[in-house]
């Protein structure tokens, strides 16, 4: 699906497939995670059953309001309660969904002007 919206820190989603995320343009194929005023980074995940609270170090950042997870499903699949615990503690939000889901509301979110990451599980 193609999606253009101008985001956060002049980085928007315009597109995605159940594999793929493309931004500002650039299709990407692997697992990636978008910060506010630090940008597109690699994440090393395979999937959202092996996420663990030290993959989410990189998201820890006071200034985020909601954390975004989009991955490959086919069913809804959650995270362990000790990594929304650890977040809930630093009053910031994390929600998982599909990677269609995490792109709209990624964009959405950031054309509110709100402090939001996203991850994408992908591969």
């Amino acid at each position: 699906m193609h999606i253009v919206e101008q985001q956060q820190d002049g980085i928007f989603i315009d597109g995605y497939s159940q594999d793929s995320v493309s931004i500002n343009g650039q299709t990407q194929h692997n697992s990636l995670i978008i910060l506010p005023k630090i940008g597109v980074q690699a994440w090393p995940l395979s999937d959202i059953a092996s996420l663990s609270i030290q993959d989410c170090q990189c998201l820890e950042d006071p200034s985020i309001e909601v954390i975004l997870i989009g991955h490959q499903a086919t069913t809804t699949q959650s995270i362990a309660d000790d990594i929304r615990l650890h977040f809930a503690k630093q009053a910031i939000g994390i929600e998982v969904m599909d990677i269609g889901a995490a792109c709209r509301t990624y964009n959405i979110l950031a054309s509110e002007g709100r402090v939001v990451a996203v991850g994408f599980i992908l591969g």
